[in-house]
């Protein structure tokens, strides 16, 4: 997992909450539960998953992203992904202000978050993914390619600087393996969903120990590579420099972008 840059695989992250939240509704939905109560049970939903987990700052982030947004849906209102993010990381550091030097998993969780909402537009933009006529290219460039890389830049120097490595073919590995976690989560939730139902529940547990034994094959194949990471040691002054220049980047895209369509 190391060698591929796949660690986060053994996290659970805002995605792994996503995919939870999404299968829950669905559920609800196939049930015909009314909008009040499926709000209350995917609130309690959340809160024992937290409680599961141990309240993982990471979790905890996802946890509070994911409630926010479907308490805004609730309400039929807008989310701002950005203010979310800010508003979710206020309140974590003020709960225990340590988070942001000592827990790498809540610097990693954030850091990816960010260059999602960020970065993954920004690149999306500067390539004109919007331009490419065919919807399928255009679709997997910017729902798998763009956000996985964004992700990535991300969040290695985080892995640099703590575990002095670098993974060059982690990009590769996430692309190959995306599709098939929700498709394991999937599996793993209709599991705990019919574990009372013996029959169903060995199937969906045969369907979720195949794509899991798929994904960690797929992980050992390119972890052979030799070339597949190496070491590398950053130093502080690197590592706020790079963001630094990340930041300055957009900005500057931005305001010269803005710039010329004014012009125009």
């Amino acid at each position: 997992f190391k060698r591929t840059g796949t660690s986060h695989l053994v996290a659970v992250s805002g995605y792994n909450v996503s995919l939870i939240v999404t299968y829950f509704i669905l559920l609800l939905g196939v049930l015909q539960i009314n909008k009040k109560y499926s709000f209350i049970l995917l609130t309690v939903g959340l809160i024992l998953f937290n409680l599961v987990t141990g309240f993982e700052p990471s979790v905890t982030r996802a946890v509070l992203m994911g409630w926010t947004i479907v308490f805004a849906k609730y309400l039929g209102r807008y989310v701002n992904f950005r203010s979310l993010i800010l508003y979710v990381a206020f309140i974590l550091v003020a709960i225990n202000p340590f988070v942001l030097r000592y827990d790498i998993g809540f610097q990693l969780s954030f850091l990816a978050t960010i260059f999602l909402v960020y970065v993954t537009p920004f690149l999306i933009s500067i390539l004109r993914i919007e331009k490419i006529n065919n919807i399928t290219i255009k679709g997997f460039l910017s729902s798998y390619i763009l956000p996985t890389f964004s992700a990535y830049i991300g969040t290695f120097p985080v892995i640099a600087f703590n575990f002095n490595t670098i993974s060059y073919i982690a990009i590769l590995t996430n692309v190959v393996i995306a599709p098939l976690i929700p498709l394991s989560m999937f599996f793993g939730f209709m599991l705990v969903i019919f574990s009372w139902l013996q029959p169903i529940a060995i199937i969906f547990s045969s369907l979720s120990w195949g794509s899991l034994y798929v994904i960690i094959e797929v992980i050992k194949y390119f972890s052979s590579f030799s070339w597949a990471n190496s070491e590398y040691k950053i130093n502080f002054l690197m590592f706020i420099s790079y963001y630094i220049f990340i930041i300055l980047t957009i900005k500057l895209y931005g305001f010269f972008k803005k710039t010329k369509e004014e012009n125009n």
